[in-house]
């Protein structure tokens, strides 16, 4: 029997944090295994901040802290590596998005208190999936620390060593962040739908999605108003959502703008990728006819092209009254379209579907007539 793991139940960012402490602490324990650790893995913050390496023998004495929630930042310490003393500062994170304005605060706060010749190592860490918004980061002077390295380190220099403590947070590590981050997205390919309901998951898919329609793509085919733009993400219901945004069309509706977007969500059907018609039509009749209408020109263009690719097409949900969302093309994953076969085939379909959108003058503003 696997014995139980504390990290299992403390999964929060605080737990994250008390663990780095706990380790930081240890650096100033002579003549033990979790104080040689502890001193590399200061090292390693080190490391990190610099990107190059950082000698083994240099000697590490934590001369203040670690300490919670110091300004509000969620790990503070400073240290002497070599000859110098240094302030570290440790934004954490495990699922969440940072606040970059939040992050300058904080360090700019500590600065603040700190010798104007200070050192200051600035590190977020993060053990979830790197999203945009993490990566830039490094914009306002922050470096990366992920689950990966995190735990490839403890691999190296904790594996052995006699601590409950380190060995569940390394088996947890692994269990949790890495192992996912590395096969999650593979299986999906490899036919496992169910794994959409993570996040991460989506975002890697609609991500290849974008890439395959920008490879594909000819550039007059994606220009203004059939622009393939971001990648966006949210929640409904507690459920992950992911969308595509591939058209804005300019004052269409009785001068509000139509966007079209491909999503990816979850049905009692299963999952699916929905192309979708969206406009602020609420309370505003004259729209909401002029964008039934196109929404009817839309699923026709579909329709005409069904024979056209091997992705069999489900049946969108009904609209008779004029929605804000709408769907124009429903694609059910599973046996009959794989994630692998969407990504192939998908690009094709919508190049076939511009064409005829911009044959039938679907781009252009058409004047209402209530």
């Amino acid at each position: 029997m696997i014995p139980p793991n504390l990290f299992s139940y403390a999964t929060s960012e605080l737990s994250q944090d008390a663990f780095i402490c706990w380790l930081v602490a240890w650096a100033n324990v002579p003549d033990h295994p979790l104080g040689d650790v502890g001193r590399a893995f200061v090292r390693l913050l080190l490391e990190v901040d610099l990107g190059e390496s950082v000698d083994a023998q240099v000697p590490v004495t934590v001369t203040c802290g670690p300490k919670r929630q110091h300004y509000q930042t969620d790990v503070y310490f400073r240290a002497t590596v070599g000859k110098r003393e240094r302030s570290f500062i440790l934004e954490d994170k495990t699922l969440g998005s940072p606040n970059t304005k939040r992050l300058n605060e904080r360090r700019d706060n500590i600065r603040g208190t700190r010798p104007k010749d200070e050192l200051f190592s600035c590190i977020y860490f993060k053990t979830g999936f790197l999203y945009p918004a993490d990566r830039d980061v490094v914009k306002h002077g922050y470096s990366i620390l992920d689950a990966e390295r995190l735990h490839h380190f403890l691999v190296n220099h904790a594996e052995g060593v006699d601590s409950e403590i380190c060995q569940a947070y390394i088996a947890h590590l692994h269990d949790a962040y890495v192992q996912p981050q590395r096969d999650d997205y593979p299986a999906l390919l490899a036919g496992r739908v169910s794994l959409l309901e993570r996040a991460p998951v989506q975002w890697q898919f609609m991500t290849s999605l974008r890439e395959k329609l920008l490879i594909s793509l000819p550039v007059e085919l994606r220009t203004h108003p059939f622009e393939i733009r971001g990648v966006r993400r949210g929640t409904s219901r507690g459920r992950p959502w992911t969308q595509l945004d591939v058209g804005s069309v300019d004052g269409v509706l009785d001068g509000l703008n139509e966007r079209l977007f491909y999503r990816v969500d979850r049905r009692k059907a299963g999952y699916y990728v929905a192309l979708r018609q969206w406009s602020g039509v609420m309370g505003k009749p004259a729209a909401k006819a002029v964008k039934l209408d196109r929404l009817r020109q839309h699923r026709k263009a579909v329709r005409n092209l069904e024979d056209m690719t091997p992705l069999k097409l489900g049946h969108p949900t009904g609209d008779h009254q004029g929605h804000q969302e709408s769907e124009i093309l429903v694609l059910f994953l599973g046996t009959d379209n794989s994630p692998a076969a969407v990504l192939d085939g998908l690009p094709a379909f919508h190049q076939q579907l511009i064409v005829a959108l911009r044959a039938a003058d679907l781009e252009a503003p058409r004047p209402s007539e209530a």
